[in-house]
């Protein structure tokens, strides 16, 4: 199963130069991983509903920057501007804790 999630998050990534998509337009690639509810069903990939926002936010930046490796989400946040996972923040409190 996580095989086949990262395969789709790479056939994701393919179709559009990252740099070129909003935060909106990566969102159904997040959920695909992290479950749109916030409830990760893979292992290995944190459910994120109950964290709080400014770390998310924080930790968004930091695999951008690569001061924290994982290449899948290097990959993703590559490109974000700085105010992208702030935005972000509308949706992290629309996504119930479990």
């Amino acid at each position: 199963m996580r095989n086949l999630a990262i395969g789709a998050l790479v056939a994701g990534l393919a179709a559009l130069p990252l740099g070129a998509q909003s935060l909106d337009e990566r969102l159904p690639t997040c959920f695909a991983c992290h479950g749109d509810k916030g409830t990760s069903q893979l292992p290995d990939t944190p459910s994120l509903g109950a964290q709080p926002a400014f770390y998310t936010t924080v930790q968004l930046l930091m695999f951008r920057d690569r001061l924290r490796v994982s290449e899948p989400m290097n990959e993703m946040t590559k490109g974000l501007s700085d105010a992208g996972p702030a935005k972000g923040r509308r949706y992290h409190f629309k996504v119930a804790a479990a």
